[in-house]
């Protein structure tokens, strides 16, 4: 191998100083050895790659022509490409046949999500502590991943346990103060910006923030601490207030419930706020208002002006609740009608039943306060009752109360001396202020009571037999005092006097028809009972003298037209229309705007016994 003259010429240049020429000849000879060396290695190293090259190849030749060529690649994934839609459809048969024991049935397109949601569990307690879940919990509620929610919420639990349990007593012991402020004050903290109390509104407003965000059962939480605080405010002063009377009971008990309301309604507006379905100012009052119910039992004592004045005062609270427009649940009334209804009902009829006996016993006009103590009764059932609730006191209590009220009276009726004119008079009257007043709350009622209305016809008509059963009493007197003119043979002529006996019965009966006619009621007086006495005496005077007389003495019809004008100054000419016909036929002049309403029969004995036998037109 020859030497490049240029590397020899290199290393000698590289050789300065007073080296001896042998030793430049020995370095020399080093050098050639080293890089006859490195080029054996070279040599080496060429050979082995080509050796590699050659194996490559013939690797990749082999490669190509086995199982992973590019056309078995092709074929492969085809046949995968066709076997992804039944995969597809297993994975959702999978889902749904196993939800019950992995509790996440979702279609295979919403892994990603569960997997996102899931992964928040995984989340160090500081970061989780950061991480908003109000979206996370309505996402899982939305899709019903049930299995995701319960390990969210068990995560939450698990980190917010501790800051639970500093910042709900914070929020209670703030409730507390808050439940004994008064009304203005409140108003300044929380209805007020910038007020005095802004403070105070912002530490609890960074309270309420801050378990929305830990605690996803925060609304049942924060009702629970809500109801303790006020319930105990509200029962310390029911407790702990000396009163005796039970009417000022009821009126303590309906304020404080009205002041312990309004502060819990202004305490909640803002935790109210934070929830479309938030029921904390609702579950509250309904539950100051049950243990209101539980302390008013321990109160009743049974009577009536007790159960007045406790629907009459539950009634304007309800009223206030409702102009809230917020309160949804049971009112009181409906709440103390649960509690109380029946015993209500009970004691209202017997206190009506002893009230309106105590009325016939000792006033002399009581028609107007009977019918005052009905209306009492009817308005005293308050409107926030719920409607079944109302139904119950009307059919149960109004309707039997009427009907007793209208049976006392009848049987008082009956049992009253028949020569008691004003007290059968007023008896009449309230029968009939009854009948009239059953209508007007059948009405108020919107008519859904028929009861109601059917009682009214009934007792109208029973007023009208009873008017009439009074009328015959005054006709038996009259009857009584005019026999002799009734089983008259003939009827001479008075000289234009009325016949003496006829004159005696219409004297008698003058102080029953005075006496009715200044206590009755006009309407009952002129159509009933004046009206069916005269129908009365003007059929018997009919009958015993008009068809009996013999009406050939010119005089006789004369005197009978003179008797006939004193029992029509007495009871009216419309009444008197049998004894009106005969003197028409007697006398052949018409009567004014009268039809005559005799039977043919009669007309034609008539005609024979006058001697005129025509009627003159």
């Amino acid at each position: 191998m020859e030497i490049n003259p240029d590397l020899l010429a290199s290393i000698l240049s590289q050789q300065v100083g007073d080296t001896p020429i042998w030793e430049n000849e020995k370095f020399l000879q080093q050098s050639i050895s080293e890089t006859e060396q490195q080029i054996q290695e070279l040599e080496t190293q060429l050979r082995d790659s080509k050796s590699q090259m050659t194996q490559g190849k013939s690797d990749w030749q082999a490669l190509k022509a086995g199982p992973f060529s590019l056309e078995n690649c092709k074929k492969e994934l085809n046949e995968i490409h066709q076997q992804m839609k039944e995969p597809l459809n297993f994975v959702f048969d999978f889902f749904y046949k196993h939800q019950n024991e992995i509790n996440i049935f979702t279609e295979y397109n919403q892994l990603e999500n569960v997997l996102s949601i899931a992964s928040v569990s995984l989340l160090d307690d500081k970061k989780f502590q950061s991480t908003d879940l109000t979206p996370i919990f309505n996402e899982c509620e939305k899709n019903n991943y049930s299995h995701l929610l319960n390990i969210i919420q068990e995560r939450v639990d698990e980190v917010s346990a501790k800051e639970k349990g500093e910042i709900y007593p914070k929020i209670e012991k703030m409730l507390q103060q808050f439940s004994v402020t008064n009304q203005n004050s409140l108003n300044q903290i929380f209805l007020k910006e910038n007020g005095l109390g802004s403070s105070q509104f912002k530490e609890y407003q960074n309270l309420i923030d801050r378990i929305v965000k830990i605690d996803r059962d925060w609304e049942f939480s924060l009702t629970e601490v809500s109801k303790r605080v006020f319930n105990t405010r509200f029962l310390y002063h029911c407790q702990n207030s000396e009163i005796n009377s039970i009417i000022s009971f009821v009126s303590l008990i309906t304020g404080l419930l009205r002041v312990t309301i309004q502060s819990a309604f202004v305490v909640m507006n803002y935790p109210e706020r934070l929830s479309k379905n938030s029921d904390i100012f609702n579950h509250t009052t309904h539950f100051l208002l049950k243990n209101a119910v539980n302390e008013l039992l321990s109160k009743n004592d049974g009577s009536c002006i007790f159960y007045r004045t406790l629907f009459e005062q539950s009634k304007v609270l309800d009223q206030w609740l409702i102009s809230l427009e917020y309160y949804k649940m049971d009112l009181l009334c409906s709440l103390l009608f649960n509690e109380f209804g029946d015993e209500w009902i009970n004691v209202e009829k017997q206190t009506i039943s002893i009230s309106i006996q105590n009325y016939l016993d000792e006033q002399s006009d009581f028609a107007f306060t009977i019918c005052g103590t009905l209306s009492k009764l009817a308005e005293s059932p308050p409107s926030s009752l719920k409607e079944g609730q109302l139904k119950t006191f009307v059919k149960n209590c109004i309707v039997p109360s009427e009907k007793n009220t209208l049976d006392i009276l009848t049987n008082a009726f009956n049992s009253t001396d028949s020569k008691n004119y004003k007290q059968i008079a007023n008896i009449l009257n309230a029968i009939f202020l009854i009948s009239t007043q059953l209508m007007e709350i059948y009405e108020i009622y919107d008519g859904l009571y028929q009861e109601l209305y059917q009682d009214s016809k009934t007792a109208k008509q029973n007023c009208f037999d009873l008017c009439q059963k009074a009328a015959q009493n005054a006709y038996l007197i009259f009857e009584k005092e005019g026999g002799n003119y009734l089983l008259s043979k003939t009827i001479p002529y008075r000289n234009g006097a009325v016949t003496p006996s006829l004159t005696n019965a219409l004297v008698a009966i003058s102080e029953p028809v005075d006496q009715m006619k200044d206590a009755l009621d006009p309407t009952l007086y002129g159509n009933q009972y004046l009206a069916s006495l005269a129908r009365t005496i003007d059929a018997k005077v009919y009958k015993m003298i008009a068809k009996k007389i013999d009406w050939s003495q010119e005089s006789s019809i004369d005197q009978f037209v003179i008797d006939l004008d004193a029992l029509i100054q007495v009871f009216g000419s419309e009444e008197m229309r049998m004894l009106r016909s005969a003197k028409m036929f007697l006398t052949s002049k018409e009567e004014k705007y009268l039809d005559y309403e005799l039977p043919e029969e009669d007309v034609e004995i008539l005609m024979m016994r006058s001697k005129k036998n025509s009627i003159r037109k």
